[in-house]
């Protein structure tokens, strides 16, 4: 039963209100302000093009890097972009929110959208022209849109 919940005794319930999240933590996560705020983390280079981040692979390490601070170890946070490769599966984005803590999305094509309790105060954003084990070759590039984090209220 989607979104349908049994109480006791079986009468169903209404599912619970949609969650709600704070302001936008991200600056230019739609990149329509160009590459603004984002810093060119490799040897890579970046651009927009059709509205999109793209980050092109100089064979090696390459990303878009953003760190947002201010934001509260223990409380809940969304995140979420949507991802595309030039080469098969060389779109990534790692998310490092505290030394113990990370997270990596290599997808062929497609978004993340994920809800992660924050080890720490800050997070790294790097989008990046790789998958989880080897660089885009040379040349190769990944276009990434719509980067956003929100804290969930």
């Amino acid at each position: 039963m989607l979104g349908i919940r049994a109480a006791s005794g079986g009468a169903a319930s209404p599912p619970p209100p949609p969650a709600s999240y704070g302001p936008e933590l991200v600056l230019n996560g739609t990149f329509d302000s160009g590459t603004s705020n984002w810093t060119n983390s490799g040897t890579g280079s970046l651009s927009v093009v059709a509205g999109k981040m793209r980050v092109t692979s100089a064979g090696a390490d390459n990303g878009a890097g953003q760190t947002i601070f201010g934001m509260e170890a223990g409380a809940t946070y969304r995140f979420a972009a949507t991802m595309a490769p030039s080469e098969s599966d060389r779109a990534r984005i790692a998310l490092a929110v505290a030394t113990n803590q990370s997270f990596y999305f290599a997808v062929v094509g497609g978004s993340v959208d994920i809800e992660f309790v924050s080890a720490g105060n800050g997070i790294d954003i790097y989008l990046q022209a790789a998958n989880a084990s080897a660089w885009a070759s040379s040349g190769a590039f990944a276009e990434f849109d719509n980067v956003s984090l929100k804290k969930r209220l």
